[in-house]
């Protein structure tokens, strides 16, 4: 039926909104994304929604896959759901670290290099004319 047919698309939009997950997590994640839909939005109301704006149904529609992508991600804090959905938060912080190592490896690199012009600017102070008779 046609309302069935309007509950499919909104599936495959919410699906969509996923990202394209690896093959093995695929029918995990339809099955979590089919009961978390029916929880936030039961079939029973798809004639109202039916019944609504085109421009309606698009602002539901994003609001009900905000709704989604949140209870799919309180799923997964609590180990019941959320497959496929990238851990940002672990992610930035590996990303950090990676650029905190990175950041400390050029301090270091500077701070030789800053030492070793210390060390000609002294020897120059101290025998004035020095470097420059030894570039002529």
């Amino acid at each position: 039926s046609q309302v069935e047919s309007l509950y499919r698309s909104i599936f495959k939009l919410l699906l969509q909104s996923c990202g394209i997950p690896e093959a093995a997590l695929q029918r995990k994640i339809e099955r979590e994304l089919a009961g978390v839909l029916e929880t936030v939005f039961p079939q029973s109301q798809l004639v109202s929604f039916d019944k609504l704006s085109s421009k309606a149904k698009r602002d539901h529609a994003e609001q009900m896959a905000d709704v989604v992508m949140g209870i799919r991600l309180f799923n997964r804090e609590l180990g019941e759901g959320g497959l496929g959905i990238e851990d940002v938060p672990h992610l930035a912080l590996e990303e950090a670290k990676v650029l905190s190592k990175r950041m400390e490896e050029s301090s270091r690199d500077i701070d030789r290099k800053a030492e070793k012009y210390d060390k000609v600017l002294n020897f120059e102070h101290m025998i004035p004319g020095s470097i420059a008779s030894s570039v002529d």
